[in-house]
């Protein structure tokens, strides 16, 4: 998760400095939580009390947000009547605000304190000298720092009387709660939205189903991506959503080659593919447009365009992916390939109970992927996905297709691509 690696501005440094320097970092932030034990900041028994002001800390990627609205879910479940904020990056911001359990959106760009070059910056000053208003405009009951040690550090810069966090994803000294362990510390095959829920569930088991993320769909989102679905020619036609990319490292792709493979077997059917992603993206939908009948609007929907775009279609096929988790959010039905990443952690969940078919490769080297570091393959060739073949996707996306009704027609001729 981007916003979870410490200062990598001190990469910098040789290795015995860096270390005298993060050994100065941990000393400090150990003195000021035990200068806040004694000054009276926390109050014990806080986070028992019904509180009136939650706030929820997240700052990563997209799928991560989607899948911590589960905790937004059970605190408004357990208090209706509370105002619960959620402090994200800028770029999934607009995920929180479309929960209605979420009443306030804090937007704080944590990534732009990273290098040397944005501290010599006069914006990165406005920026920290904002987000600290932000966080301290009001006085909390609870802040839960849901992942990673940045986050425990914002939630002790917030007037909270109550900090909680798992201890090996903070700094445990700045909580005034620290829950034992932590998602990779436990070694736990556990879906994440787990770790969210036992994090803010303290009474009581709630089944997982109940506390779904809601999400809302404008209507003014909605007719943005119609624009866009009428600007490539889908109009009202039943149409399949494909994202190949990955912000979080290239080892999580389906090859492209096979996604415009994909592409053609369900235009044969009648399906039309729509491809989505970033601006950082475009290149690599270009890719699979110019192979086959696959239309692009990669770089030209916004996160609400979207979620509206999502909600539209008829299955979505991508690799382990924030577009994948909220599409699957939205109940929207979904193929998945999942190689470097581990299902049983980071799995698209059957939120709303539609098909969900996670396709991958039992290797001994798989899953592989490490927090610390961008889900790239160590060996250099991620056959983990690659073994996946178009005839897998193909057969999964045709019994979803053919379930929901959106399929009529024949199947296409069988043309699998060779590992």
């Amino acid at each position: 998760m981007v916003a979870s690696t410490d200062w990598n501005m001190l990469r910098i440094l040789r290795p015995a400095t860096r270390r005298l320097v993060l050994a100065l970092l941990y000393a400090a932030l150990f003195m000021a939580g035990a200068a806040s034990r004694m000054l009276g900041r926390f109050e014990s028994g806080a986070s028992r009390e019904a509180p009136s002001r939650i706030r929820l800390i997240r700052v990563d990627l997209l799928g991560d947000v989607v899948m911590s609205l589960v905790g937004a879910r059970l605190i408004k479940h357990r208090f209706p009547k509370a105002h619960l904020s959620m402090v994200t990056l800028p770029q999934t911001a607009p995920v929180a605000r479309m929960s209605p359990d979420v009443d306030q959106v804090i937007e704080i760009d944590t990534n732009r304190i990273r290098s040397v070059r944005a501290w010599l910056r006069r914006e990165t000053y406005v920026d920290l000298s904002r987000a600290w208003h932000d966080l301290r405009r009001e006085r909390l009951d609870i802040t839960y720092s849901l992942y990673g040690r940045t986050a425990s550090l914002l939630s002790f810069l917030g007037r909270s009387r109550a900090l909680v966090g798992y201890a090996d994803e903070a700094y445990p000294q700045l909580l005034s709660r620290a829950v034992r362990h932590g998602r990779w510390s436990l070694r736990r095959r556990q879906p994440d939205t787990e770790f969210t829920r036992r994090l803010v569930a303290e009474d009581g088991e709630l089944s997982i189903e109940d506390h779904a993320p809601s999400l809302t769909v404008t209507p003014e989102a909605r007719a943005r991506a119609s624009g866009l679905l009428g600007r490539i020619g889908i109009g009202n036609s039943v149409f399949a959503v494909f994202h190949p990319g990955s912000s979080y490292g290239d080892a999580k792709r389906w090859p492209a080659q096979h996604f415009a493979e994909l592409a053609v077997r369900l235009e044969a059917d009648g399906i039309k593919t729509v491809l989505v992603g970033s601006r950082a993206e475009q290149s690599l939908a270009a890719q699979i447009e110019n192979t086959s009948p696959a239309r692009s609007l990669a770089g030209h929907t916004d996160i609400e365009e979207l979620a509206a775009l999502l909600s539209r279609a008829s299955v979505v096929v991508s690799g382990d992916s924030g577009p994948l988790h909220l599409a699957t959010a939205l109940g929207i039905p979904a193929v998945a390939v999942y190689g470097p990443t581990d299902p049983s952690i980071n799995g698209p969940i059957a939120w709303k109970g539609q098909a969900v078919t996670v396709l991958r490769r039992d290797l001994a080297c798989s899953p592989c992927y490490s927090v610390r570091v961008r889900a790239g393959c160590p060996l250099r060739d991620p056959i983990c996905m690659r073994l996946v073949s178009p005839d897998e996707v193909y057969s999964a996306a045709r019994a979803i297709l053919q379930g929901n009704g959106a399929m009529t027609g024949r199947s296409s001729p069988c043309t699998s691509a060779s590992p």
